[in-house]
C-alpha cells in the first residue's frame, strides 16, 4: 500500500541514514491504573478446531547468495516477520524479528541485487509512526540489517524499491508536501556509504530529473532505463555522473521501455489514444516509429525481449489479442499467425509471452482445441503449438513460467479448480506434472515458482488461504512441504445484531448463547464464567447456520431474545435461565424485529424488512405468547416504525413511520396518530426520534431545510422549537439528553456538521464554527456518542483526523480529548475511530485504533490523561476489535477475537 511520504533529500541523507532507536515506554500512573484493568477471558467455550487455520501470510520469496531463502511468515508469537530456510523442513526457522514482539513488520517489496555469493535481497517495512525502512539480508542473522530509516512519519512520505542490477539496487521517496508530488530517485549498493540521490529536491537547487517512472534492466546489466520530465528516457549506472538523458520523445508519452540487447523498445502513449512503439539506441539516440502498422491500432501492449528482437501482444480496439515481433524497423515489425496447418481459424493467445533459451512460450484457446502451450522463435516453422489439453478436459493454462534447470515451471487448473505445478522442456513428452507435488489454490496470484537456488525451487501450495505453506521441488522432481500453518479455536460467540448483544445476566448469572460447532446452545454461569452449563439448545431449523441470536431487554424476572434466520423466520423468545421456562412468544416470518423499548409492563418492538403485511409493524409483548401481538388503532392501522424510530416516555411509546408521529400504550383505544401534517408539504419527513428532559425530540425536512420539533406525547403540545432555526436538509441527528438540554449535529452555512445546543434559553451553536472541524457522520449511530456523568463523549473530526471528543454544552467545555492516532485525512493516516461507546459512571468505555495495538478497548474520563488503553487482547498490532460493549453489575462485558481462541467472551471490573 503507498503512501505519501517525504523524501530522503540528498543534502539531509546523512541525518536520516540511522540506527534503529531503543525506544523506552514509560507508563504514567493512569495508564498503570489502566493496565490494571486485565481484561479477564470469561470462557474459551469453542474449542472445536475451525476449518481453516491461521493464514500465514507468504506472499514471496527471494533467493541470496548463501543458498538461503527468506520470505515473510506470520505466527501468533511473532506477527509476520522475515524467515529463512535451507530447503529443508528442520532448517526453517524465523530469521529475524524486525519489529520485535507480536507486531509485524511485514516485509515487502523483495528486491535481489548482486551476483553470485554476494547476492542479497532488499526489503521494505512500512510504518506509518516513525518512517520507512530498508533492510538489507544475505539470508543470515548477522547479515540481516537496517539500511535507513526516514526520520518523518509514514504518512507523509512514502519509499518503493525499484529494481535491481549487478552493482545495487534503485528505490524512491515521493514526497506528498511539495504541489509536484516529485519522486527522489536513490540508488544504494547496499550500504550506507553507498547510498546516494540521483536527483536531489533540495529547494536550493534545480534537480535535472522529475517524476522518474518505468524502469526497466536487462538481465547482468548494471544499467538501469526510465523515463522522466514526462517525456524524456533517462538511464543510470548508480553514480550521478552515469545518470544521464539518452533521448527525448516528440510523439506521445513514454511509458514502457523493454531492453534488447543493444537497443531499447518504447511503447509511447499518443495523447489523442492509442499506443505506438519506438525502438533507439541503447546509448541514446533519436526514437523510431517501428509499429503499428497504418490503420491498425493498438490499446495495450505487452512487450519482452528476445535477444535483440521484441515480441509482444498488441490488443486492438476490439480487444482482439495479436502476437507480434521486430527486429528493430517498421517493416521487420509483422504480426504472427497463431494457426496449425488443420485449423481453419486461428488461436486466441492469452496475456503472457515467458522469453527462454532460442524461444518464445505462451498458451492459446481456441474452441475447438482447447488450451495448447505454443512457442515461437519468429519464424513460421518455429511457431507451433506442442502440447494441447483438449475438452472436455480443457483446463486453463497459468502462462506465467519461471525457469529451473533444464525446464520451465508452470501452473495448471484442474476441473475442480485447483492448481498444479506442472513443467516442460518445449515437448509434449517432456510437459508434465511435478510428481508429487500437491494440488494448492494460488490466493495472491503468484507465479507459479517464487524463487529458486541452484538446486532447488520454491512455491506456494496449499488448498486454502489459511494452509497456504512454502514448498520445495528439486530439478529431479518431488516437493518437500517447509511450513505448517498454526491452527487456532473455532469462535464461541455466535453472530448477533449490531444493537443487540449474545449475553446479560439474569438474578445474579450470566447467560449467554455459544456456539458450539453447528449449533447453538444457551448457556448459564457464574459472573467470573465458572459453573457454566448449557440450559437450551436453539433448533437448527429455526436457526440455520448462518442465523444470529440476541438478548433484548429485561422484562421481570426473565430476558427476551430473538433468535433470526437470514432469508427465512425469525422469531422473538423469552427465558427464565431455564430450559422449561424458554418459550417462543413470535414469528415474524422473515422480517427482523428490532427497536426494543420498554413502556410500562409491556416491551415493544418494530417488524421491518419484509413485505409482509401480516407480520410488518409495531408490537407489544408482556412476556406471554398471548400477550405478544401486532398494534393497531381503532381503524385497524398499524404503525410501521422506519428502523432507529421508536422510543419510550413514560408508559407511552412513540414512534415515527416517516410522515406520522405515533403514540401506544398497547391498546387500540391508546394508539393514535399524533400528528402528520408539519409544513403543508407531501414530501415532509420526520426522523431522529430521542428523549430529552421528559420530551421528544426529532427533526423535520421540508424542501432543503430541516428543522427540530418537541413534543410532550399529546397533538396539541407537538410543536417546532422557537424560535425557529433552519438547517441544511440531511444534516442533523438525533438529539442526546446532556443535564436537560438536547445537544445535536446540525449545519446551516457551514460545510460541515457541528454541535449544537438547545435549553430554555434557545438553540445555539455549541461552539464557535471552526474550519476543518466537524462532528463524525457516523454519530448519527448510537454507538459512536455517549453521555457519561456530565459530559458528552463523541467521535469528531479536525482536518480529517477522527478521535474521542467531549463536551459539557459549552464552548470553553468543548474540546478533543485525546489524539490517538494522530494523523490527518490529507496525510492519507489511520484515525482512531472511536467506536462503541458505553458509559460506567462518569467514565466513558470504547474501542479505538492505533498502530501498536491495533483495535482495541479504551476508557477515558474526558482528559488526556485519563484516556488510557485498557487492555491489548489480541497482543501487538492485531486487533481483537471489542464488539458489545455492556455495563452488567461491577463489570464491563464484551467480545472479543483473538487470534488463538477466536472471538469469545470478556470482562474488565470496573474501578
Amino acid at each position: 500500500m503507498m503512501r505519501s511520504r517525504l523524501p530522503l533529500s540528498y543534502l539531509h541523507r546523512s541525518a536520516l541514514l540511522t540506527s534503529a532507536l531503543a525506544l523506552a515506554i514509560t507508563a504514567t500512573p493512569d495508564q498503570a491504573r489502566a493496565q490494571l484493568q486485565t481484561a479477564r477471558l470469561i470462557k474459551d467455550a469453542n474449542t472445536l478446531s475451525p476449518n481453516t487455520a491461521y493464514n500465514p501470510n507468504i506472499t514471496w520469496a527471494s533467493a541470496t547468495g548463501s543458498q538461503r531463502v527468506v520470505f515473510p511468515m506470520q505466527t501468533f508469537a511473532n506477527g509476520t516477520e522475515l524467515w529463512v530456510t535451507d530447503g529443508k523442513a528442520k532448517g526453517t526457522r524465523l530469521l529475524k524479528d524486525l519489529i520485535p514482539g507480536p507486531g509485524s513488520s511485514s516485509p515487502q517489496q523483495p528486491t535481489s541485487f548482486g551476483t553470485g555469493t554476494t547476492k542479497k535481497t532488499a526489503l521494505l517495512v512500512n510504518r506509518v509512526s516513525t518512517g520507512d525502512q530498508i533492510w538489507i539480508t544475505d539470508g543470515t542473522e548477522a547479515g540481516t540489517t537496517r539500511l535507513l530509516e526516514n526520520s518523518l512519519p509514514g504518512y507523509q512520505s512514502s519509499t518503493n524499491l525499484l529494481v535491481g542490477t549487478p552493482a545495487g539496487f534503485f528505490f524512491e521517496e515521493i514526497n506528498s508536501s511539495r504541489t509536484d508530488d516529485s519522486h527522489e530517485l536513490f540508488f544504494s549498493d547496499g550500504t550506507v556509504a553507498g547510498t546516494r540521490s540521483l536527483n536531489p529536491l533540495a529547494s536550493d537547487h534545480h534537480t535535472p530529473i522529475s517524476d522518474p517512472s518505468a524502469y526497466a534492466t536487462a538481465t547482468g546489466d548494471s544499467w538501469c532505463y526510465f523515463v522522466a520530465n514526462d517525456k524524456e528516457v533517462w538511464r543510470s549506472n548508480g553514480t550521478v555522473a552515469g545518470t544521464t538523458k539518452i533521448t527525448t520523445f516528440t510523439t506521445g508519452t513514454p511509458i514502457s521501455i523493454t531492453v534488447a540487447a543493444d537497443r531499447l523498445f518504447i511503447t509511447s502513449q499518443l495523447s489523442a489514444g492509442g499506443l505506438q512503439l519506438f525502438v533507439c539506441p541503447i546509448a541514446g539516440g533519436d526514437p523510431v516509429k517501428v509499429g503499428p502498422p497504418d490503420a491498425t491500432t493498438w490499446n495495450q501492449m505487452l512487450v519482452i525481449a528476445l535477444h535483440d528482437d521484441a515480441f509482444f501482444i498488441a490488443v486492438d480496439g476490439s480487444s482482439n489479442r495479436t502476437l507480434w515481433t521486430s527486429d528493430g524497423t517498421a517493416a521487420g515489425t509483422r504480426r504472427i499467425t497463431l494457426m496449425s496447418p488443420d485449423q481453419t481459424t486461428e488461436s486466441k493467445i492469452t496475456l503472457a509471452l515467458n522469453s527462454w533459451k532460442d524461444a518464445i512460450y505462451f498458451s492459446t484457446y481456441h474452441n475447438d482445441i482447447g488450451y495448447e502451450l505454443w512457442r515461437t522463435d519468429g519464424t513460421t516453422a518455429g511457431t507451433f503449438p506442442f502440447r494441447a489439453f483438449p475438452p472436455p478436459d480443457s483446463l486453463p493454462v497459468y502462462t506465467d513460467m519461471r525457469e529451473f534447470g533444464d525446464s520451465l515451471y508452470f501452473d495448471l487448473t484442474d476441473p475442480y479448480g485447483f492448481e498444479h505445478l506442472w513443467r516442460t522442456r518445449g515437448t509434449s513428452g517432456s510437459t508434465q506434472v511435478v510428481g508429487k507435488s500437491p494440488a494448492f489454490n494460488n490466493p495472491y496470484g503468484l507465479d507459479p515458482l517464487l524463487t529458486n537456488t541452484d538446486t532447488a525451487a520454491f512455491f506456494i501450495t496449499g488448498q486454502v488461504q489459511s494452509a497456504i505453506a512454502l514448498s520445495m521441488v528439486r530439478s529431479n522432481g518431488g516437493a518437500t512441504q517447509l511450513t505448517k500453518s498454526e491452527k487456532s479455536n473455532s469462535s464461541g460467540v455466535p453472530l448477533h445484531p449490531a444493537e443487540g448483544a449474545p449475553f446479560d445476566m439474569l438474578n445474579g448469572l450470566l447467560l449467554a448463547f455459544v456456539k458450539t460447532g453447528l449449533t447453538h446452545e444457551l448457556w448459564q454461569m457464574n459472573p467470573d464464567g465458572s459453573k457454566s452449563k448449557a440450559i437450551w439448545k436453539v433448533p437448527t431449523t429455526q436457526l440455520g447456520i448462518q442465523g444470529s441470536v440476541s438478548f433484548r431487554g429485561h422484562l421481570g424476572s426473565s430476558l427476551l431474545f430473538t433468535v433470526d434466520n437470514p432469508g427465512a423466520k425469525h422469531q422473538v423468545w423469552i427465558t427464565d435461565g431455564t430450559k422449561k421456562g424458554t418459550l417462543q412468544l413470535a414469528d415474524t416470518g422473515s422480517g427482523y424485529a428490532a427497536d426494543f423499548v420498554k413502556a410500562g409492563s409491556n416491551y415493544y418492538f418494530a417488524v421491518n424488512y419484509n413485505d409482509e403485511a401480516a407480520t410488518t409493524g409495531l408490537w407489544k409483548t408482556n412476556g406471554t405468547p398471548a400477550g405478544t401481538s401486532k398494534v393497531a388503532s381503532t381503524d385497524g392501522t398499524t404503525p410501521r416504525p422506519k428502523p432507529g424510530e421508536l422510543v419510550a416516555l413514560g408508559d407511552v411509546a412513540y414512534a415515527l413511520t416517516g410522515p406520522t408521529l405515533w403514540r401506544s400504550d398497547g391498546t387500540a383505544a391508546g394508539t393514535v396518530a399524533l400528528k402528520s401534517d408539519w409544513y403543508g408539504q407531501s414530501t415532509d419527513a420526520a426522523a431522529y426520534l430521542s428523549v430529552v428532559a421528559g420530551k421528544l425530540h426529532f427533526t423535520v425536512k421540508t424542501g432543503t431545510l430541516q428543522y427540530l420539533w418537541q413534543s410532550d406525547g399529546t397533538a396539541a403540545g407537538t410543536v417546532a422549537v422557537t424560535p425557529a432555526v433552519d438547517f441544511d436538509a440531511g444534516s442533523m441527528g438525533p438529539a442526546f439528553d446532556l443535564g436537560g438540554a438536547a445537544i445535536f449535529q446540525g449545519d446551516r452555512i457551514q460545510p460541515a456538521p457541528f454541535l449544537w445546543r438547545l435549553d430554555a434559553t434557545g438553540t445555539a451553536p455549541v461552539a464557535p464554527y471552526v474550519i476543518g472541524r466537524r462532528v463524525n457522520y457516523w454519530i448519527t449511530y448510537s454507538d459512536r456518542q455517549v453521555v457519561a456523568g456530565n459530559q458528552f463523549f463523541y467521535c469528531g473530526i479536525q482536518d480529517g483526523d477522527a478521535e474521542l471528543w467531549a463536551t459539557d454544552g459549552t464552548a470553553n467545555g468543548t474540546r478533543l480529548v485525546k489524539n490517538i492516532y494522530p494523523g490527518t485525512a490529507s496525510t492519507s493516516a489511520q484515525s482512531s475511530n472511536p467506536a462503541h461507546l458505553v458509559a460506567a459512571g462518569n467514565l466513558v468505555y470504547f474501542t479505538a485504533t492505533d498502530e501498536e495495538h491495533g483495535t482495541e478497548l479504551w476508557r477515558s474520563d474526558g482528559t488526556e490523561a485519563g484516556t488510557v488503553l485498557v487492555s491489548d487482547i489480541d497482543p501487538g498490532p492485531e486487533s481483537s476489535n471489542p464488539q458489545a460493549l455492556r455495563v452488567l453489575g461491577s463489570k464491563l462485558y464484551f467480545t472479543a477475537n483473538r487470534r488463538t481462541i477466536g472471538r469469545e467472551l470478556y470482562s474488565v471490573d470496573l474501578p
